[in-house]
């Protein structure tokens, strides 16, 4: 339903806030911050789906030996981001270019963990 409330075809998705005001995710997607080398994506465990792909993600920093940080995201810390990526099973990732008036430019960060989230070990 959120993904519905705009009909605007230049925007491919939308950020899913909880009651708090805490993003927890996109409205198809799990979200991905990247910044100082750290990896930080929302706590699910009270709303938000903790799906494949993100699985596949926390699993692939820990192998990466990347510091992770799962908890409370803010609108700050996504626009504070290095790089801020998108993903879920059926699209897989993909990074943010642009959200509002903020820009990114590619820090490769996308790029590895869409080769990553495939190695088994």
């Amino acid at each position: 339903m959120a993904r519905k409330e705009w009909c605007d075809p230049d925007i491919a998705e939308g950020l899913l806030c909880d009651d708090t005001g805490a993003v927890i995710g996109g409205t198809m997607t799990n979200i991905f911050v990247m910044r100082d080398g750290q990896l930080l994506t929302p706590d699910l465990s009270l709303s938000g789906i903790d799906g494949v792909t993100r699985t596949r993600v926390l699993r692939a920093a820990q192998l990466k030996k990347i510091d992770l940080k799962i908890g409370r995201l803010e609108a700050t810390d996504i626009l504070a981001a290095d790089e801020v990526f998108l993903g879920n099973s059926v699209a897989g990732l993909w990074r943010v270019a642009q959200l509002e008036e903020r820009q990114w430019e590619s820090t490769l960060w996308t790029e590895q963990f869409k080769h990553w989230i495939y190695e088994t070990n």
